[in-house]
């Protein structure tokens, strides 16, 4: 007789562990380097277009900087 466990139906398999891991591997580096691709992908030891490519495929994007409304972009005071 066969014994079935629902919480080990529930595992996922070792392909969505790696890329889980490399998701949140890839968004701790960019927050690290402050969202600078070329010292991220530096440090994770691979080409700007290939840390891109992981970008889109796992949905990854720079977070939206928030305007201040009191800041008008001009410089000079």
């Amino acid at each position: 007789m066969k014994r079935t466990n629902f919480a080990y139906n529930q595992m996922p398999n070792i392909k969505e562990v790696k890329n889980r891991a490399e998701q949140k591997y890839i968004i701790t580096i960019l927050n690290t380097t402050n969202w600078c691709i070329s010292e991220a992908a530096q440090l994770m030891g691979i080409n700007r277009s290939t840390l891109f490519r992981k970008m889109k495929r796992y949905g990854i994007k720079r977070p939206k900087i928030k305007k201040f409304p009191f800041y008008s972009g001009n410089k000079s005071r």
